[in-house]
Order: C-alpha cells, then sequence, then structure tokens
C-alpha cells in the first residue's frame, strides 16, 4: 500500500516493485472477495470484527477511499511497475488485478506467483524483483508483454522479445473457488 501512495506523492519515484497488496479498487476487489468464496476469509478477520468491509456500502467509506485507495490516483502512477502477488495469497485471490491493472498507465509488469502464500516465501518473488530493479538501475529496457482471453479456454500471450522459456502454472479445486495454499497446498 505504501509503495502506491509514495509514488502517487512524490515525483523522486523513477520505479515501484508493490509486493502482495492486490487489492486496487477497493470497494471491487473486496465485493469478489466475498462473491469468490461466499465468506470473507479468516486472513482479514481483524476487518471484519471491525466491521470494516460492511461499511463499504456508506458514503463515508468511499470518501475515505478516495484519499487511501491507490486506484485513485492510477493517473499519477506513471512510472514502471512490477507488480508481485501471490497465487496463494490468504488475504487476496488470484484475479484481483482485474480490477485495476488495465487502467494503469505507463509500463507495467504483473507476476503472480505460484504457489505461495502471502509470505512469498520459498518461492522466485525476490529474484523477480532483482531482476527488474537491476533493468531500472541499469536503463536496460524492459520485455513488453500482454495478453488477452479470446474465450473462457485460451489465452494467447505477446511479447516484442522472443521467451527462452514459457510455463504454465494450474491450481484445481473440485470444491470450490479457493486457491489460498491453505485450501489446495503448494
Amino acid at each position: 500500500w505504501t509503495t502506491w501512495l509514495t509514488a502517487a506523492s512524490d515525483p523522486r519515484v523513477k520505479a515501484i516493485a508493490p509486493i502482495v497488496i492486490d487489492v486496487l479498487n477497493v470497494n471491487l476487489s473486496m465485493q469478489h472477495h466475498y462473491s469468490a468464496y461466499g465468506f470473507w476469509a479468516p486472513a482479514i478477520g481483524d476487518y471484519v470484527r471491525h466491521q470494516i468491509p460492511h461499511r463499504r456500502f456508506f458514503p463515508e467509506y468511499r470518501q475515505l477511499l478516495q484519499i487511501v485507495d491507490p486506484f485513485a490516483y492510477r493517473n499519477r502512477l506513471t512510472m514502471p511497475k512490477c507488480i508481485i502477488n501471490a497465487t496463494g495469497d490468504q488475504f487476496f485471490l488470484p484475479d484481483s488485478s482485474q480490477f485495476y491493472f488495465d487502467e494503469l498507465p505507463g509500463e507495467k509488469h504483473l507476476c503472480y506467483v505460484p504457489n505461495a502464500d502471502h509470505s512469498l516465501r520459498d518461492s522466485n518473488a525476490v529474484e523477480t524483483l532483482a531482476a527488474f530493479l537491476y533493468c531500472i538501475a541499469n536503463d536496460i529496457e524492459r520485455p513488453e508483454v500482454s495478453w488477452e482471453f479470446p474465450d473462457s479456454n485460451t489465452v494467447t500471450a505477446t511479447s516484442n522479445v522472443a521467451p527462452k522459456e514459457v510455463n504454465l502454472w494450474v491450481a484445481k479445486n473440485k470444491e470450490a473457488r479457493d486457491f489460498r495454499v491453505m485450501t489446495v497446498g503448494k
């Protein structure tokens, strides 16, 4: 959260790499959270105990989001971005970027680390971050990657650089639309 808001308010920021805060556009993300699970995940229990998710319908809450939700400042987030999230995050769903990513201006990269919870422990997140920062610090051009979903069974990815390797990560849960590490494992 701090990464996003610092970048939105300080023109000295040249690039950002927000990590496991996949909740920009808070109201839509939280609505999706509850719709997908049918309950509030235990990880946000403190927020639920204080009835914060229920307050999202109040005008005062919406006014507050205009101050604290980084999505409200998206037009200022023009610097290169490497967004690193966890597919098995106990707070956020692995498709929460649908509520903000397309509306972020400028260069942006999105990495969902497979088989990782919110801690990103035992993952390649540090290597991803290091590669991005190395390229920024040394003014090395980053690949441009985009993707489309022409139908529900197809992902079409394109890049201005030929990939050395392409990996596909798949998670299955026949019981629910729940891919948290605590539910499906690693």
